[in-house]
């Protein structure tokens, strides 16, 4: 129960944007891919946890399609850290228990995977490594007609 107060208490808070030199996203925030960071789970670290995340997207040649974001919470308190994968009219992703310095290079083939996938919606998620056993939600696009 407490969990469930502290996720409704973070979402209270606003969405963070960061301003990340390793993002082709414009003065408008567009790019093909955001990496959602908890916010939460990751107070202390959070510049380590993007940075760790935009060295492994540049490496993976990533770097220019992925926009690193912080979130106020992304409701998987019992296991942290928790990332997210978002994009317009493609499918949606939550994980927890990332360590995203370790995971750093699961990460970008998590987000390598996701662009290639029809809608964002992974069939064969092993290409992603450990990320594929993290997995908390998967939700569909929503294409509004």
């Amino acid at each position: 129960m407490q969990a469930w107060k502290d996720f409704s208490m973070a979402c209270a808070l606003r969405v963070l944007t960061v301003n990340c030199p390793h993002s082709n996203a414009d003065e408008t925030g567009n790019t093909d891919l955001k990496l959602l960071l908890c916010a939460t789970c990751s107070t202390a670290e959070y510049a380590r946890d993007r940075d760790a995340a935009a060295n492994a997207l540049d490496s993976a040649g990533l770097g220019d399609q992925v926009m690193i974001e912080s979130v106020a919470c992304l409701g998987g308190c019992e296991e942290p850290a928790s990332i997210g994968l978002q994009a317009p009219s493609r499918a949606s992703y939550v994980f927890s228990g990332v360590d995203t310095v370790s995971d750093a290079s699961d990460i970008a083939a998590t987000c390598r995977t996701y662009l290639a996938a029809d809608k964002g919606w992974i069939e064969d998620a092993r290409a992603c490594g450990r990320l594929r056993f993290c997995l908390r939600a998967r939700i569909p696009a929503w294409d509004p007609v």
